[in-house]
């Protein structure tokens, strides 16, 4: 069973982007999707019915893969690993929290993301 299925990776960086406080415009969230899906992305498709549904089983690695496409260092890369691997497990720790003595969710509260580096221009060549 994958880890995590992406259906439609222009959206996961447009959330990404909103988490990350990165501020890309919609025609360079589209350059690097179109980048990734031409490289890197190819070896999580596994399903030629689905080209656009990448199947993950190891989400540190896919987040690795990603943050070095988008231009990140090493350092940089392994660094955006642990800043999402915190934000899953915060936002999991959310969604499992209740208010036992009054029988209610708790209330939602802000995650913020540790990570600000900015993915670097695309080089494109002709």
């Amino acid at each position: 069973m994958p880890d995590m299925e992406v259906r439609n990776f222009s959206m996961l960086l447009v959330s990404w982007n909103d988490k990350m406080h990165w501020n890309l415009s919609p025609e360079q969230i589209d350059q690097y999707s179109d980048s990734m899906e031409k490289g890197v992305l190819k070896k999580y498709q596994t399903n030629p019915d689905r080209p656009h549904t990448l199947y993950i089983q190891d989400r540190n690695q896919f987040y690795y893969e990603t943050g070095i496409a988008l231009g990140f260092t090493t350092e940089e890369s392994e660094e955006f690993v642990r800043a999402f691997d915190k934000y899953r497990r915060e936002e999991w720790a959310m969604s499992d929290c209740r208010d036992f003595a009054n029988n209610k969710p708790c209330p939602r509260w802000t995650i913020t993301m540790n990570f600000t580096v900015q993915p670097r221009p695309l080089v494109t060549t002709p």
